[in-house]
């Protein structure tokens, strides 16, 4: 079963200003959202 990854308007804005600073930062925003999708469990406490 996959999930759809769907970041809030505030994540997406501050993210998008910390990409300014960090671009390596899009590509681990990518690979968490895949890993996300694929499996949901990964990052509870």
């Amino acid at each position: 079963m996959s999930f759809n990854v769907i970041p809030s308007d505030t994540f997406k804005e501050e993210a998008k200003r910390l990409i300014r600073k960090f671009p390596w930062l899009k590509v681990e925003l990518r690979e968490l959202s895949i890993t996300l999708s694929e499996h949901p469990e990964t990052g509870k406490l």
